[in-house]
């Protein structure tokens, strides 16, 4: 009876999203309505910020810009005109931004923070499919912004960086902008004269994201599907060299006192390559590269029974990561670039060399290749990593895929046969041209040596993206055999801990996701939105009984003057396979069915204000026992050149007889200072009681040319069960130079 009435709702919810998505599908032409043309220009043109050649005012104009956010009206105040030049090398744009408020920006640092303080920006669809593009915006202090928009109605990637100009000038009226964007920056086909390019401006002192085409108010600002239409006089020659090299040069030394060598000196360089092979496909080269620049991991307390997912941060593996990565969900990716490199615990396994070739083989076609190889490690042999994606764009806006990887140990310059883990998988994604309604399906298997049965990874799901109602119903699983060496499962591996042992056990999972938003019709409301989202989740063993169900309710106000508020409630049912413990001074709590409620509270301030406060605090049962939970921070700015912020994590677990309690205090600080629009200082510090780690890590950066950088990075690290001692410090000096040929 039980399944019956679950399947009749989960039948009536699809229904209801089905006719909701098929209900709110108007076709509208954008295209055909905002249309800009851009024109060689005659003269020349000093990049000033003072867009006062007389050939600026004979370009075409973009003078009219809707109100996008917090709400969709047509001419949005104060005033902007845009207007876009070319020549052989260059794509120009000119900006006049009236604004009579003084500007609020957050930071003089590229792509941080840029979305909370004022600037102006344009999105570039090269290809004009809706499915691949590129951003680049400025502050009113030349701040800037770059990145690629990747998939279907994603948001701006910044990790990828191209080489653009930026130069404003401030008035007593507003700002003006000048901007120069390389050619041989983007991907693009010399025979389209037609490109998708949308404008999206910033007045953070209002809350207002301005567009210059109507973005309904459930998608972003930068979303592909609603960009306009750029008309070049001439399509731009895409025959332009475009090979840049970037040699690095590093001398460090590290002190690791446990270490069979406490001190070590490195002397070392490598080398980068990028090359672009035609008008849209790009290969990356590396040898022996080097991370030490990048920011370490924050490590978040885990209460779950299982691994979270960490970021990669790592530049390389960031540009065209969507061809790799967006296969399956977040709790199954059978590509994941962290698994390369780094292991378990973050920690580096040398990379030897290593190729990538992604990019677009024709305007429907993306592909992704990758193979990357590394060294021996004193827990693992070299390894080599292999991946081949196929993204094919069917109808308007959807798509079919295909992935392989393979990973396979190396030793004495031969592949062992018997030691390697693949997978290989199909999906396919089918999208109205609105993007409202969505449905996908995909499966993975994997293969390794003596194993067979299990081993498949599905999801197969539908959604809704309405203005008001938002709603998603996925079915997803794993069989117990099912491995990704070089990805990430979540919920395959349970750890017993009454044995010290890890056992597989695959799952079924029935999840849905629903929303609903309101946008006050008057305008003296304090309230930009309010938003009600209900999460219901049940995980299921292979048998058919139940593993895990969660349901969930949450209620948010946003504010106009960015304040905001979260109440929730969340309903757990687990049936616990194995004994687990979540405190070190106590017995694993034992196997059992365990039913628990819990509430909380969440209020943060205006982020666009010098002194910034979240603070927040929950409570209830926590299987047998009890929890409560509270975390605050603070951030002060002296906008834009600095910043510090504290914020504290902190968890206290009650279990009844002997089975234990604990206190966990998580905290992290961030001093961020910059000095120029080129000149960065970065301090970090996590003190985790949880993993028992005190973590330093200093970065300062001078950029002395375009994407070419002078780093000089100290990390320090402690062990702390009872006091402080010392595990591994490192100081490093790099130096990267980024070459164009």
């Amino acid at each position: 009876m039980g399944f019956n009435l679950r399947t009749g709702l989960v039948f009536v919810l699809i229904c209801y999203v089905v006719s909701e998505g098929i209900s709110q599908e108007p076709t509208i032409d954008i295209q055909s309505g905002y249309q800009v043309s851009i024109r060689p220009f005659k003269g020349e043109l000093l990049l000033d910020g003072r867009p006062d050649e007389s050939f600026w005012m004979e370009a075409d104009s973009v003078t009219h810009f809707w109100l996008k956010s917090p709400r969709l009206e047509p001419e949005a105040k104060p005033a902007t005109i845009v207007r876009l030049v070319y020549d052989s090398d260059n794509l120009y744009l000119a900006a006049w931004c009236v604004e009579t408020d003084p500007v609020n920006v957050q930071t003089l640092r590229r792509d941080v923070d840029y979305f909370r303080g004022d600037g102006l920006g344009i999105v570039l669809d090269p290809i004009n499919k809706h499915t691949y593009g590129y951003f680049f915006g400025s502050s009113p202090f030349g701040t800037q912004i770059d990145g690629i928009i990747l998939g279907i109605g994603k948001d701006v990637s910044t990790s990828w960086d191209g080489t653009f100009y930026t130069q404003t000038q401030r008035t007593d009226w507003g700002w003006t902008l000048e901007m120069a964007i390389p050619l041989r920056t983007l991907r693009f086909d010399s025979e389209n004269k037609t490109w998708g390019v949308q404008f999206v401006r910033n007045v953070i002192t209002r809350n207002e994201v301005q567009t210059w085409t109507p973005v309904p108010l459930q998608f972003g600002s930068l979303d592909l599907n609603f960009t306009g239409q750029l008309i070049w006089e001439e399509a731009p020659s895409s025959r332009i060299t475009n090979v840049s090299v970037i040699p690095y040069l590093l001398a460090g030394t590290q002190k690791e006192p446990n270490a069979e060598k406490p001190v070590s000196n490195a002397f070392q360089g490598g080398i980068d390559a990028r090359i672009g092979l035609g008008s849209a496909l790009n290969l990356d080269l590396t040898l022996n590269p080097d991370f030490s620049q990048v920011e370490i991991d924050e490590q978040p307390v885990n209460l779950t029974r299982f691994n979270i997912l960490l970021p990669e941060r790592r530049t390389f593996f960031l540009e065209n990561t969507d061809v790799f990565s967006e296969f399956a969900m977040n709790t199954i990716r059978p590509f994941f670039s962290r698994r390369i490199g780094l292991d378990d615990n973050g920690g580096t396994v040398p990379i030897l060399y290593g190729a990538r070739l992604s990019g677009n083989v024709s305007k429907d076609t993306r592909i992704g290749i990758l193979n990357m190889q590394t060294g021996s490690s004193p827990s693992a042999a070299a390894q080599n990593y292999s991946a081949v994606s196929v993204n094919q764009q069917v109808f308007s806006r959807s798509r079919i895929a295909a992935l392989v990887t393979n990973r396979q140990a190396f030793t004495d310059g031969q592949f062992e046969k018997a030691e390697y883990g693949r997978t290989a998988g199909l999906e396919g994604n089918y999208r109205v041209p609105s993007g409202k309604l969505e449905i996908w399906g995909s499966m993975h298997a994997s293969f390794k040596p003596d194993i067979s049965g299990e081993q498949v990874a599905w999801t197969t799901g539908i959604a809704n993206n309405g203005k008001r109602f938002k709603g998603n119903i996925n079915y997803s699983g794993a069989g117990r055999n099912y491995y990704a060496d070089m990805g990430f499962v979540q919920r395959i591996e349970n750890y017993d801990s009454s044995r010290d042992t890890v056992i597989r056990l695959g799952y079924h999972q029935l999840n849905n996701d629903m929303s609903w938003t309101t946008f006050p019709a008057l305008s003296s409301s304090r309230f930009n939105r309010h938003w009600l989202q209900a999460i219901n989740s049940v995980i299921l063993n292979p048998d058919g009984s139940l593993n895990e169900s969660l349901h969930s309710l949450t209620y948010n106000f946003f504010f106009k003057d960015r304040r905001y508020v979260k109440i929730w409630s969340r309903l757990e049912q687990i049936n616990l396979l194995f004994p687990t413990s979540f405190v070190l001074d106590g017995d694993p709590l034992p196997a059992d069915n365990y039913t628990f409620l819990q509430g909380g509270a969440f209020f943060d301030t205006d982020s666009r204000k010098p002194w910034y406060f979240l603070v927040g605090g929950s409570g209830g049962q926590f299987y047998n026992g009890r929890i409560l939970s509270g975390e605050a921070g603070v951030t002060y700015r002296v906008m834009p050149y600095g910043s510090f912020g504290l914020r504290l994590n902190y968890n206290h677990l009650d279990f009844p007889e002997n089975y234990g309690r604990a206190e966990i205090l998580n905290m992290t600080g961030r001093l961020d200072i910059t000095f120029t629009r080129n000149v960065f200082w970065t301090s970090f510090i996590q003190y985790n009681t949880q993993r028992e780690i005190f973590n330093i890590n200093s970065r300062f950066q001078w950029r002395f040319a375009p994407l070419s950088d002078l780093f000089l990075v100290y990390t320090d690290s402690y062990d702390t069960p009872g006091q402080f001692r010392d595990r591994v410090r490192t100081l490093v000096l790099k130096l990267n130079y980024w070459w164009t040929i």
